[in-house]
């Protein structure tokens, strides 16, 4: 969807509504609008920055890159670590992109960097994920059994 502002997946990436040509879009009134950078660029920075509420877009004319491959790698880090500024912004510099999950309770966090390769898809799952939830979230979830006991099936 365009009209939601979408942010871009990376911090040297801009939002998705950068990679608009041009649209087209019906107004309240069933009027059709077409808009650019150049042309009406009021009404085109409206529809794609806004929420739809500026009109409905019926047609979208896209920028896009060449597809490519992203090679991912996930491990579990400590928050403490993962928070310092240094290490965050290592982690910006250094990838393509980075994402973390926090998971309450266990002082740790599951970290994914990705970045583009040449390399051939593997298909192979990674089995950090996995590992983490099992050891991590294996006593968090015995704490919410003896907290909320109805929760558990008998």
């Amino acid at each position: 969807m365009l009209a939601t502002n979408t942010p871009g997946s990376a911090c040297n990436q801009r939002a998705f509504s950068s990679m608009v040509e041009s649209l087209v879009a019906v107004d309240g009134r069933g009027n059709r609008i077409e808009a650019s950078r150049e042309k009406n660029p009021e009404i085109f920075r409206t529809l794609c920055s806004g929420v739809g509420l500026a009109g409905i877009v019926t047609e979208v004319k896209l920028r896009v890159d060449d597809s490519y491959r992203i090679e991912t790698e996930q491990r579990v880090m400590p928050m403490k670590k993962l928070t310092q500024q240094p290490v965050l912004e290592r982690l910006a510099k250094n990838n393509d992109w980075f994402m973390f999950v926090v998971f309450p309770y266990t002082g740790e966090a599951h970290v994914t960097l990705g970045n583009r390769t040449e390399k051939p898809a593997t298909g192979r799952p990674n089995e950090c994920t996995e590992r983490f939830a099992l050891k991590r979230l294996e006593p968090i979830q015995r704490k919410l059994a003896t907290w909320f006991p109805r929760l558990i099936p008998t």
